[in-house]
């Protein structure tokens, strides 16, 4: 990902031609060019599903690889026992998947510690924002406030202004938009350091030099979920449906500001509103998509009677449900119904 952000920033905004940047990363210029051509800010690699012998014997292997991280060296199992109390187990294959299972276990440990040069962590998200928007991104050294300035106590000021007397707000939306115009009188009112001038005149000057931003950055917060045996994923205290044909398997949700967003394979299931509750004493809510167990009903009809999601179908749907439940058969002719209607 650094590679790509640095090729666009050398095209997108220093306006290097693609020779020179040829030159400076030894990749061809037909890989430049379709790096460019995609105008994306992360690689996509399609990694293709294929489902081995070691698979369910995974998240055991997992988690003995946690607790013998913790102990310590001497005391730690080999790759080599590892294996053959997996053979205990069940498991039959070789001791090489086990051990490239392994290796790409440290791997993505040693990943997931990544830090800069300066001990600081970087995001994988904060890393492909930068390569969106083409800038460096330079940090101070951990426990060193006096490189900032007087950034960290100017901040500290307008926020105690800017939220004080701070009024209700039917949503999101209004929030946000109080917020932009109370930031923007902030900026009207507040000196700069360095200049004799208000931060509203100086950025007003700098405008003009500044580049012009593209598309919108797709920013989210990224965490691993697994499908229960429901169809159902917990966030905050709260579940949401996902489609029945992954119940039980690993899904990345994708979590915005007023929505969640299921990935799999690089596709999207399905998108929630998401629900946002102040008070913990709350019970958490269940948000079904009648839609997502449509394969269940295939093989189980008499959950359209009972089941709860489909206590929310459509109007029209509810009143052909009423008028074939009268009959016998009316279960599996309304699965059957909605089936071909979807």
């Amino acid at each position: 990902m650094e590679l790509l952000s640095v090729i666009r920033r050398w095209h997108c905004r220093d306006h290097l031609p693609i020779r020179e940047i040829e030159r400076r990363t030894g990749l061809s210029r037909n890989t430049i060019r379709k790096y460019l051509r995609a105008q994306s800010i992360e690689p996509r690699f399609q990694v293709p599903e294929r489902p081995g012998r070691l698979d369910p014997f995974a998240d055991r292997l997992r988690g003995w690889l946690v607790l013998e991280a913790a102990r310590s060296r001497k005391n730690r199992r080999t790759a080599r026992r590892l294996h053959e109390d997996l053979v205990a187990l069940g498991y039959d294959e070789s001791y090489g998947r086990v051990a490239a299972f392994i290796r790409q276990w440290k791997h993505e440990q040693h990943q997931a510690g990544q830090t800069t040069g300066r001990g600081v962590f970087v995001p994988l998200r904060f890393m492909a924002l930068a390569s969106h928007y083409l800038f460096e991104a330079t940090f101070c050294n951990p426990a060193a406030e006096w490189e900032k300035g007087q950034i960290e106590k100017t901040v500290q000021d307008a926020r105690r202004q800017i939220w004080q007397d701070l009024p209700a707000f039917p949503d999101l939306g209004a929030l946000n938009v109080w917020l932009e115009a109370r930031c923007l009188d902030c900026w009207e009112r507040l000196q700069h350091i360095e200049l004799a001038r208000s931060i509203a005149e100086v950025h007003a000057s700098e405008r003009p030099h500044l580049m012009v931003p593209g598309r919108p950055f797709d920013g989210f917060v990224e965490q691993t979920k697994r499908v229960s045996p429901t169809c159902l994923i917990q966030f905050e205290g709260n579940r949401y449906s996902v489609p029945a044909s992954f119940a039980n398997r690993p899904v990345s949700l994708r979590v915005y500001p007023d929505r969640l967003r299921v990935i799999t394979e690089g596709q999207v299931l399905c998108v929630h509103d998401r629900i946002i509750t102040r008070s913990h004493g709350v019970p958490g809510r269940t948000v079904y998509d009648w839609r997502h167990y449509l394969a269940v009903i295939q093989r189980k009809p008499g959950a359209l009677r009972n089941g709860a999601p489909f206590a929310e179908l459509p109007a029209a749907f509810r009143v052909l449900q009423d008028r074939l439940f009268r009959r016998p058969g009316g279960d599996r002719e309304m699965a059957e119904i909605l089936a071909l209607v979807l």
